[in-house]
């Protein structure tokens, strides 16, 4: 069983019509600012609590059970909306941490609620930890899929005629896919910089820009190569998505908006019927996969040992 090494205490506060229950870790009071964790959907605030145990200094830390979940009780209704849990945070914080600016950390739902709280209420937030970059790499492959079926498909079919299945569809859902390989990366070859770089290059009389352009982004150029190619690596291997809007037509294409079949999505379809040389040659197919996929841990491994040269 798991052995908690920093307890909760729970407090509950009438607000809105409801009994809000909150938890609460810490010291009432630190030279910290107070951080305060938004659970998520179909969550409670007390899954932060190995979150709460892996951080190394105390600090004042409260999360609240959102209405609706946990032990927030109170007027029952069959839908919330977002502006129900800004009104909600708002009212927490002025209760809780009247005046400060705060931490604000939320996970999945919790995580578009602090982005629109950090929005409307920006001098009550000092840092956000939550950027949409990494709400969209916890998003289920099948959700991009469905997004390109209703939203990217009818725009492609609009644009060439056609039914909208095909090579380029399954090229702005993929592209999206991979933001977040790609924007992760890049933002830790950025900021591997080190400041005293920048400081000498403001030194020398450069603008902030010229900067950015002949001193950073050279600096970084390794970083930001490994993150393209690990994203292209991520395309790659996606199956559940691909299938959904490229077509599944083992033909070849006449144009980048016909059916067409991937190689990850023609393996899926027909494993578990296929035999004799089908069967071989999807295991062929597989090694393709394979050897590409090697090829690209090969170039992100050189451009790492050039990276530490």
């Amino acid at each position: 069983m798991y052995q908690v090494l920093t307890p909760s205490r729970s407090s509950t506060l009438a607000l809105r019509h409801l009994n809000y229950h909150v938890r609460h870790w810490g010291p009432e009071h630190s030279d910290l600012p107070t951080l305060v964790l938004l659970h998520g959907w179909m969550d409670v605030s007390a899954s932060y609590q190995f979150t709460v145990d892996a951080l190394r200094q105390p600090r004042r830390i409260i999360a609240p059970d959102w209405r609706g979940f946990g032990l927030t009780t109170g007027a029952p209704v069959d839908h919330y909306v977002f502006a129900d849990y800004l009104a909600d945070l708002d009212l927490l914080l002025d209760h809780y941490a009247p005046g400060e600016a705060i931490d604000l950390v939320g996970h999945s739902m919790g995580g578009n609620v602090a982005m629109m709280y950090g929005g409307v209420r920006p001098e009550r937030v000092r840092k956000l930890i939550s950027p949409a970059v990494d709400l969209l790499a916890g998003i289920p492959s099948i959700i991009y899929g469905f997004f390109g079926m209703i939203i990217i498909r009818p725009f492609i079919a609009q644009l060439t005629g056609g039914l909208g299945f095909g090579a380029l569809t399954a090229w702005f859902v993929l592209a999206i896919m991979i933001v977040p390989t790609i924007t992760t990366l890049t933002i830790d070859a950025l900021n591997s910089i080190p400041m005293g770089i920048r400081e000498a290059s403001y030194a020398m009389g450069a603008t902030k820009w010229q900067t950015i352009y002949k001193v950073v982004l050279p600096a970084a150029k390794l970083g930001i190569v490994d993150a393209i190619v690990l994203g292209m690596g991520r395309a790659i291997g996606e199956t559940m998505a691909v299938l959904m809007v490229v077509g599944n037509a083992p033909v070849i294409p006449d144009s980048i908006a016909s059916p067409i079949s991937t190689l990850t999505s023609q393996i899926a379809l027909d494993m578990s019927y296929s035999s004799g040389l089908h069967r071989s040659a999807l295991f062929g197919m597989g090694v393709v996969l394979f050897i590409i996929s090697a090829t690209l841990v090969g170039i992100v491994r050189l451009i790492s040992k050039k990276k530490r040269g």
